[in-house]
């Protein structure tokens, strides 16, 4: 018995074998993982462990701005990217547009090729013409060109009945589009005082607007200016009392 507890006091001081760690190298390249920017990619010494071109454009790393994606020298070793949305011309669909998505390019929710920031009726579909919104039918345009006849009591701007009525066409217009804006632009003949022209066009220009904000229409839909007899038709001799009525006249036209 004492021989083996002996043996065993004298086993217990034997120094433990001590095991040597040795540092890593995962590529192999010489340099330790722990100096190596690209630990599991050989490299060189003076580019920190990493290749001397990683991304293989024919740039030295040292010398590339963007040495994990190929570019040209011209670029400094990067992808042209002329709207610097980040996405590479390569792969932007819309080069000129700074806009971060997969594609470069703005969303277009109706699908018109008209993209939503710039599209004034962005969920309905429209025409690139008309900044993204529908087109007016052949016989809204029609309408519009056949109200600017309307008319007004002699020398005033109050509205005649039957003027009343035909311009309720245009509430029901404004109302469908509600993107649109009515510019109502008044005019008169060439007879009379130039001033009290200017102000009798403007003030039925005005009249068309009230009846408007008064059928619903927000004032801020409706812009009225008179014009007086300042832009005549064009080949419309007002020589005659038929020339002179064409040119007392409100225009219409909507706008997006």
């Amino acid at each position: 018995m004492r021989g083996n507890k002996t043996n065993i006091a004298e086993a217990s001081m034997i120094p433990a074998k001590v095991v040597a760690i040795q540092p890593l190298d995962t590529d192999g390249d010489g340099i330790l993982d722990m100096d190596d920017d690209c630990p599991e990619i050989a490299g060189i010494a003076s580019n920190k462990g990493c290749p001397p071109d990683r991304d293989e454009d024919g740039i030295a790393d040292d010398k590339d701005r963007c040495p994990r994606v190929p570019g040209p020298l011209a670029n400094n070793g990067c992808p042209y990217d002329r709207d610097r949305d980040g996405v590479p011309d390569k792969k932007d669909k819309c080069p000129n547009i700074a806009w971060k998505s997969p594609t470069g390019c703005p969303p277009d929710t109706d699908g018109d090729g008209v993209f939503d920031p710039y599209d004034k009726c962005p969920k309905k579909f429209g025409s690139k013409t008309n900044n993204g919104c529908p087109m007016l039918s052949k016989a809204e345009k029609v309408y519009l060109q056949e109200i600017s006849n309307i008319e007004f009591a002699t020398g005033t701007a109050n509205l005649e009945r039957e003027s009343v009525r035909r311009l309720a066409g245009l509430k029901d217009i404004m109302l469908k589009r509600k993107e649109a804006i009515v510019l109502i632009h008044g005019y008169t003949d060439n007879s009379g005082d130039d001033q009290q022209n200017m102000l009798l066009s403007y003030n039925r220009a005005l009249a068309c607007k009230a009846f408007l904000e008064d059928s619903g229409i927000a004032p801020k839909r409706i812009i009225a200016k008179g014009f007086g007899e300042t832009r005549p038709l064009p080949g419309v001799d007002q020589s005659t009392e038929a020339g002179q009525r064409a040119n007392r006249r409100v225009e219409f036209k909507l706008k997006y």
